[in-house]
């Protein structure tokens, strides 16, 4: 009787497994985030302005839940910097009928690629960010949001002859693109 048992458990197990490998659930899937954007540096003694280009390639969990993870370049203006970011990208969407709202927070590390004398950007990355995804078509949408970006950096004093930590932030201005192999879930 528990040999019959056993293998009535193993039979409905191994239905149910290729029965989920076949099923796609529309409300989930992978993504691609492309976005372009502006950073004016606020309460810095530096001028930390910077233009910001970042890809995240992430899963929906469910219609409102997503992961990723993502890169991208910082180019700053006045010392002629830049610095790669990896992070790790947490999403949170609010359905609309044909857009929807995002909170997004990046949390990661950016490596200095172009050593400054005055500034080194390695360091510790926290980018939180909130803004508006427009439909454009089933699986492509625009992405417009304003973001803060604070990034750990070691500073270096003149008066001393030594480096000292500060936290760089900026406000940031966003626009991109979303691919979604699914689709997008728009309310009706």
């Amino acid at each position: 009787m528990k040999k019959h048992l056993v293998l009535l458990a193993i039979v409905t197990l191994s239905n149910t497994i290729s029965a989920q490998q076949n099923y796609e659930d529309p409300k989930t899937g992978y993504y691609f985030i492309a976005d372009l954007g502006y950073a004016v540096g606020i309460n810095n003694i530096y001028s930390t302005d910077f233009l910001k280009i970042d890809c995240i390639y992430g899963h929906n969990l469910n219609p409102y839940f997503s992961l990723g993870l993502g890169g991208g370049i910082r180019q700053y203006y006045e010392n002629k910097d830049a610095i790669i970011p990896v992070f790790g990208d947490f999403r949170t969407n609010i359905p609309l009928k044909k857009a929807s709202v995002y909170v997004a927070l990046g949390i990661g590390y950016s490596f200095d690629i172009k050593k400054d004398l005055d500034i080194e950007y390695s360091g510790v990355l926290l980018s939180p960010s909130a803004g508006i995804t427009f439909s454009i078509s089933d699986r492509v949408a625009m992405n417009v949001g304003i973001g803060y970006e604070l990034q750990n950096s070691e500073i270096y004093k003149n008066t001393t002859d030594t480096y000292s930590t500060e936290y760089l932030s900026g406000i940031s201005f966003n626009v991109g693109i979303t691919y979604n192999h699914s689709r997008f879930f728009f309310r009706n």
